[in-house]
């Protein structure tokens, strides 16, 4: 059943453009919310970080920042812990949804979004929080990784992988391009990523080059003349 809009209310829906509230500055309008009242804003934080804002909370006071203000104060130790499951927020909606941000064309631009709970919050919870609650605590070393590389950031597609498993789940090593087993155990052992296996493959190494120590930036010039 279609929904049914309040056409006073729509009519009374002003541009928020450029207008700062608490520590969110209004760069533009992006879209519009699930619920298809009000806008999306795209919004910077005095921190410098951006985030997609629904217009009424912040114009409410209910979203004051991109979350950097809950973690300003408390002990050293805890502080970073929360900084660090924060940024991996931050840079997950960033990397969905800024058109701007230098990895958008691997994630938002090929549709990849967050999940409305991780974005927009639940009831009384924001964004962020449903979001903490949902993965824990980053662990040391890890990062989040969606499980279906094609799926989207929510939380039954996402977990802490480390470097190897996350290099494992690339597209780049999908069923149609795995690597040989002995390739792929030269990478585990020697701490070389798959993508750069691959990129030596592309450039037409010989299989005996393949072997070879990831070199400096120095060595490859050399190794180009």
């Amino acid at each position: 059943m279609a929904r049914k809009y309040n056409i006073r209310q729509e009519r009374a829906w002003q541009d928020l453009t450029g207008r700062k509230f608490y520590k969110l500055l209004l760069l533009e309008v992006v879209g519009r919310p699930p619920s298809g009242k009000g806008r999306l804003y795209l919004c910077q934080c005095d921190c410098g970080n951006k985030i997609v804002v629904r217009d009424s909370n912040v114009k409410y006071g209910n979203t004051k920042s991109c979350g950097c203000d809950k973690f300003m104060f408390g002990k050293a130790h805890k502080t970073k812990i929360i900084k660090n499951l924060h940024n991996t927020w931050v840079s997950m909606n960033q990397r969905c949804s800024v058109p701007d941000d230098p990895n958008f064309h691997h994630y938002g631009g090929r549709g990849i979004v967050v999940c409305d709970r991780w974005k927009f919050g639940d009831s009384d919870k924001s964004g962020y929080d449903c979001f903490a609650e949902d993965v824990g605590i980053k662990p040391d070393g890890m990062s989040l990784d969606r499980i279906d590389v094609n799926g989207n950031y929510e939380p039954s597609n996402c977990r802490w992988a480390n470097d190897q498993q996350q290099s494992r789940n690339r597209r780049s090593t999908d069923k149609c391009r795995q690597l040989p087993e002995e390739l792929s155990k030269f990478c585990d052992d020697n701490g070389i990523k798959r993508d750069t296996m691959f990129a030596r493959i592309d450039r037409g190494w010989r299989y005996e080059e393949l072997f070879l120590p990831v070199m400096k930036k120095t060595e490859r010039r050399v190794r180009k003349k």
